[in-house]
């Protein structure tokens, strides 16, 4: 199961589950995860249909010592595509939302260090694995 989002030119993955972790089968495990993977390929062949040029999955583990991320990278890898970077950023317009932003820089600024945290917009480093029409 999968949530996403749409420009018109990209969908991308907001959310996605799979229940393959609750079973203690192998065999049962990987049935739901040739599931899974049968539903993003139709999910794909759907935002094809409609003009979507590409499908993001979101995000991309770019570390080595999480095991589970590892597997979730191999996962999308097998769809094929690449691995982006962008950034995201979020700027308050509104009183309420500049005031949203302070709250959260405070939240942050207990748990990161003095050199992750900028002034004004919050910036964000991410990578995203993404597969694109020929």
């Amino acid at each position: 199961m999968a949530l996403h989002v749409c420009n018109g030119q990209t969908a991308m993955v907001l959310q996605s589950a799979s229940l393959f972790r609750s079973s203690q089968v192998s065999s049962e495990r990987n049935a739901v995860g040739r599931a899974n993977r049968f539903l993003h390929f139709q999910d794909m062949l759907v935002f094809k249909a409609a003009g979507v040029r590409r499908y993001d999955f979101g995000g991309w583990y770019a570390g080595s010592a999480d095991i589970e991320r590892l597997h979730i990278n191999r996962f999308k890898e097998g769809f094929g595509g690449h691995v982006i970077g962008y950034f995201t950023c979020e700027l308050g317009v509104t009183l309420l939302g500049k005031s949203v932003l302070k709250l959260d820089q405070l939240r942050r600024s207990l748990f990161t260090s003095s050199l992750q945290r900028k002034r004004g917009a919050h910036y964000v480093p991410a990578q995203s694995r993404i597969v694109e029409e020929d």
